[in-house]
C-alpha cells in the first residue's frame, strides 16, 4: 500500500528546491546591489570632503561611482541618507580598528598608542574618515540625522585609560572620563589644523609631535631602581 504522506514530502522537497534555487538566483543579485551601494559610498566619501556636504551633487556622485541615478535611489533616498550613510561606515572602520588596536597590545596605554596611530592613518589614506569628520561639522544643514561625533572615540579612550590604571600602564592620579575628553578633542584640533594648512600632509608628524607631549600626563613612571 502506498505511504499516504509520499505526495506531502515530495511536494516539501520540490518547495525546498525551489527556495534553494531562488535563493541561488538571488545571490548574484544581491552581491551586485552591494557593489554598487560600496561603490556609492566611496564616490560620496570622495565628493563630501572634496567640496563638503552643499556643494555636493548627486550628479557629480553618480558619474563618479559610474553608476545611474536610479541606482542610488534604490539604495539611498536623499543626499542626506546617503551622508548618513558614509558616517555610519566611518564610525564602524574606527570600531573595528579600536578593538583590533586593543586586542594586540601588550598593555593598555599600548594600544591606544597604536589606536592612536590608526586613527592618524584612516584620516591620511580614508576619504571616508576625512568626509564623515567634515560631515560631523555641517551636521546642521544635513536633512538627516547623522550619529553623534566623537563620543564613541570619548568612550573607547575613558575605558582605556581605566584598564591602564588597572594593568599600571596608566598613572594612578589620572581622571579618566575627563583625560580621555581632552585627548580627543586636542586630537581633532591638530587633525584640523594639518588639514586647514598642509590637506593633511603633515598630519602624521604633527600627531607624533603632540603625543610625544601629551602622553606623559598620563603614563605611569618606571618603578625607580
Amino acid at each position: 500500500m502506498d505511504d499516504p504522506r509520499t505526495p506531502h514530502r515530495s511536494a516539501a522537497a520540490a518547495t525546498g528546491r525551489a527556495a534553494a534555487d531562488s535563493t541561488g538566483r538571488d545571490r548574484p543579485m544581491q552581491q551586485r546591489a552591494a557593489r554598487t551601494r560600496a561603490r556609492l559610498l566611496a564616490a560620496a566619501a570622495e565628493v563630501f570632503d572634496e567640496v563638503g556636504y552643499l556643494a555636493a551633487t548627486l550628479d557629480e556622485i553618480v558619474s563618479r561611482a559610474g553608476v545611474a541615478k536610479g541606482a542610488l535611489y534604490f539604495h539611498f533616498g536623499s543626499k542626506g541618507e546617503l551622508a548618513a550613510a558614509v558616517v555610519t561606515a566611518h564610525h564602524t572602520a574606527w570600531a573595528a580598528l579600536a578593538q583590533d588596536a586593543a586586542a594586540g597590545a601588550p598593555d593598555a596605554l599600548t594600544g591606544l598608542d597604536r589606536m592612536i596611530d590608526g586613527v592618524t592613518q584612516l584620516f591620511v589614506a580614508s576619504p571616508v574618515t576625512r568626509a564623515a569628520t567634515r560631515l560631523a561639522n555641517e551636521h546642521h544643514v544635513i536633512d538627516t540625522p547623522v550619529a553623534e561625533p566623537f563620543v564613541g572615540w570619548i568612550g573607547r579612550v575613558t575605558e582605556t585609560l581605566r584598564a591602564g590604571k588597572r594593568d599600571g600602564s596608566v598613572a594612578a592620579h589620572v581622571v579618566c572620563a575627563p583625560a580621555a575628553r581632552s585627548i580627543v578633542a586636542s586630537y581633532y584640533g591638530v587633525q584640523a589644523v594639518s588639514f586647514r594648512l598642509t590637506r593633511g600632509s603633515d598630519l602624521p608628524a604633527r600627531v607624533t609631535e603632540w603625543w610625544a607631549m601629551l602622553r606623559p600626563t598620563v603614563a605611569a613612571q618606571p618603578a625607580s631602581a
